[in-house]
C-alpha cells in the first residue's frame, strides 16, 4: 500500500498509474490490482480506510492483467442466484456420484462467472458455497471430514485464474466422492461383490451376465443397480480398472504392448489400443516413451 498525502494529485496520480500498467503489460509474468481510495479527511479511521481499500481489491476481474480500481462496480446480476442453487443441484450430482458430471457442472458455472465478467469476490463466494455443499452432504451421510479431504477455504483467495478454480474444485471433490461412494459400497453388499470380483478377475474374459448369474439377478437389472450405486456403468469401470493396470505394467519395458494387453484381460491387443487412447488420450507406446525414466523398469517384478 502507498499512501499520498495530496488531495489535489488524483489525476495525475491515476495517470501514473496508467503509465505503470503500460510498462507491466509488457512482462507477462507479472500483473497487479491497483486499488485507488478517494481523498479521505484527516480524521477518517485508517482501519475503516484500508476496509474500504480491500473491498475495492476484491472488484478485481479473474484474468492476467493489471488493473486499475477507482470505484465498486456493478455486480453480477445472478451471481447470487448461482450461489443460492448451488447446493441443491450440487448435492445431487455428489449423490448420484458421477465425477464427470460434477464437473461439468462445475465448469459450466465458472464460465457463466467468466463470461460475465465476474469480480474475484463473486468466484469466492461460488467457491465457498459449494464447499459448504460438500460439508453439507457428507454430514447427512455421517461422513466426518477428514483434514485432507476438504481443503483450507482460506485458500480460495490466492486463486489467480478460472484454471486454478477448477483444479481446487477437482481436488475438493475428487475425495468427497470416493467417500461417498465408500459409504454408498460398503452398505451395499450386491455392488461389493461386484467390484470385489472385477477387482479379482480383471485379467479374464469377465462379463456382466456371468457375473449376474452368480447373484441369480437378470443381467439388465445388475446392470442399473450398478450404475445407480457406483454412478458409473460396469463396462466404463472394467475398462478403467483394467487400463490403471495396464498403465503399471507399461513401465517394465520388457513386456510388449501385446503381452499387457492379455495380462489386463484384452484377447485383441487392437481392441486394447483404442480402450486405452480412448481412457488416456494417447496410445500405449506413446504413453510409454512419454514416462520419464526413473519411472521405467526392465524387470517383471510388477506384474
Amino acid at each position: 500500500m502507498s499512501i499520498i498525502f495530496d488531495p489535489d494529485s488524483q489525476s495525475d496520480l491515476l495517470h501514473t498509474l496508467e503509465t505503470l500498467k503500460q510498462l507491466l503489460h509488457a512482462d507477462d509474468y507479472l500483473y497487479l490490482t491497483i486499488a485507488v481510495s478517494p481523498v479521505y479527511p484527516a480524521h477518517t479511521s485508517f482501519t475503516e480506510a484500508y476496509g474500504q481499500l480491500d473491498e475495492l481489491l476484491s472488484e478485481r476481474k479473474l484474468n492476467g492483467d493489471t488493473q486499475i480500481i477507482t470505484g465498486p462496480r456493478a455486480s453480477l446480476p445472478n451471481a447470487s442466484r448461482l450461489k443460492l442453487t448451488a447446493g441443491e443441484d450440487l448435492h445431487t450430482l455428489l449423490m448420484n456420484g458421477n465425477e464427470n458430471a460434477v464437473f461439468e457442472w462445475i465448469d459450466r458455472q465458472l464460465d457463466v462467472l467468466k463470461r460475465k465478467d465476474a469480480a474475484v469476490s463473486e468466484y469466492q463466494a461460488f467457491a465457498r458455497g459449494a464447499a459448504d455443499q460438500v460439508e453439507i452432504t457428507l454430514a447427512k451421510l455421517n461422513i466426518r471430514a477428514r483434514t485432507e479431504m476438504l481443503l483450507d477455504i482460506e485458500k480460495i483467495g490466492r486463486l489467480y485464474n478460472v484454471k486454478h478454480y477448477q483444479d481446487w474444485f477437482r481436488e475438493l471433490i475428487r475425495p468427497a466422492l470416493a467417500a461417498i461412494a465408500e459409504k454408498s459400497v460398503t452398505k451395499d453388499p450386491i455392488a461389493s461383490f461386484v467390484l470385489d470380483y472385477m477387482e479379482n478377475h480383471y485379467c479374464e474374459d469377465i462379463n456382466l451376465d456371468a457375473i449376474a448369474d452368480k447373484l441369480n439377478l437378470t443381467p439388465g437389472y445388475l446392470s442399473g443397480y450398478f450404475k445407480e450405486k457406483v454412478g458409473i456403468n460396469f463396462s466404463d469401470h472394467l475398462n478403467e480398472l483394467r487400463i490403471n493396470r495396464a498403465k503399471a505394467l507399461l513401465t517394465n519395458l520388457e513386456l510388449r504392448i501385446a503381452d499387457v494387453a492379455g495380462y489386463v484381460g484384452y484377447q485383441n491387443v487392437n481392441s486394447f489400443i483404442r480402450m486405452f487412447k480412448r481412457c488416456s488420450g494417447v496410445t500405449p507406446g506413446e504413453y510409454r516413451k512419454a514416462l520419464p525414466p526413473r519411472a521405467q523398469r526392465s524387470d517383471a517384478s510388477n506384474l
